[in-house]
């Protein structure tokens, strides 16, 4: 590096490895940005399918259970509802429209019966706000699983009329 040659030299290997250091950093730099845009980009689609998959389904349930409440065999099953007949009934009719389970709650809010085994304090409570004032079920994340820790559910909620 005494050199005139020696300095020019190192002068010139070191702008070339600025530059290359620069322009690998802004590659990196807009790699990692890219990959960021595209992964937000997925799972905004992958959201929208979710969400549409469960309105579709939560469509299905509704119709297969607006179906089953209007049933006269389904009333006279469950009116008067005796546990038994009436879990009977509930444990046919769930595997028939296709439910993961169903619940029955009396006129007066409380659970007659449930496919599930017997759901938690806290979930009954919840089941019972969800149906009083219908809103989205995940303001009631207790009300989607019971004690057994099943996964969460798709809900359709309905009243019958006996008469």
């Amino acid at each position: 590096l005494r050199s005139f040659r020696g300095r020019i030299l190192a002068l010139v290997l070191g702008l070339v490895t600025g530059l290359l250091c620069a322009t690998l950093l802004a590659v990196v730099l807009h790699t990692r940005a890219e990959v960021g845009r595209q992964a937000a980009r997925q799972l905004r689609s992958a959201a929208d399918t979710a969400r549409e998959m469960l309105r579709f389904r939560g469509d299905q349930l509704t119709s297969a259970a607006e179906v089953l409440t209007s049933d006269f065999g389904f009333k006279e099953a469950v009116h008067p509802p005796t546990p038994e007949t009436l879990l009977s009934a509930i444990i046919n009719d769930r595997s028939r429209i296709g439910a993961d389970a169903i619940l029955v709650f009396g006129t007066d809010g409380r659970l007659l019966a449930s496919t599930l085994g017997t759901p938690s304090t806290r979930t009954v409570a919840d089941l019972q706000r969800l149906i009083e004032t219908p809103t989205r079920a995940a303001d009631y994340p207790s009300a989607a699983q019971s004690s057994a820790n099943v996964p969460a559910y798709d809900s359709a909620a309905l009243r019958l009329r006996l008469r």
